[in-house]
């Protein structure tokens, strides 16, 4: 079953090798405080209950909120994020907190095919945005840039005087 790869900022998210990495560099975290970070991403941009997270990362444990709030400070550290300025991680006084940075999300089995040796010609490195659009693949398994084909399809019957319908 495929996971989803997670990418923000300068910074890659695997959950399926519990690996955090900014550029070529892992970082190492703890597993409560990847799991924080692995959940937040989840859900990029709403806001996550400290009791949701609680229940998420301790589940069955009567769990105090020191232990989540550890985590949440340990995250800001390796993101070198402030709670004042987030960047990232956004504090809801007195209710939770929220990813704030946008993420882009990916198939892990996507993701082995271009950085695999025969899928990597025409893509660009790892780590760039612009190999995330690269999603459609042809037949022979060659990669098209997904924008220039819609474009392409969309703008061709109105150069010929004709409606896009079919």
């Amino acid at each position: 079953m495929a996971t989803r790869i997670y990418q923000f900022a300068s910074f890659e998210l695997d959950p399926s090798q519990a690996r955090l990495r900014k550029g070529s560099q892992f970082v190492p975290l703890r597993p409560k405080t990847f799991a924080l970070l692995e959940y937040l991403l989840a859900s990029a941009g709403r806001l996550v209950t400290r009791a949701d997270l609680i229940d998420a990362l301790w589940p069955g444990v009567n769990v105090g909120e020191e232990g989540l709030t550890t985590c949440v400070y340990e995250l800001r550290e390796v993101l070198n994020d402030k709670p004042r300025k987030p960047r990232f991680i956004e504090t809801v006084h007195r209710r939770g907190y929220r990813f704030v940075a946008p993420v882009a999300s990916i198939d892990s089995e996507v993701d082995a095919l271009l950085r695999s040796p025969g899928g990597s010609a025409n893509v660009p490195s790892p780590g760039s945005s612009a190999k995330r659009q690269l999603l459609l693949i042809s037949g022979d398994f060659s990669w098209v840039p997904l924008g220039n084909t819609l474009s392409d399809d969309l703008i061709a019957p109105l150069r010929n005087g004709r409606s896009g319908a079919r």
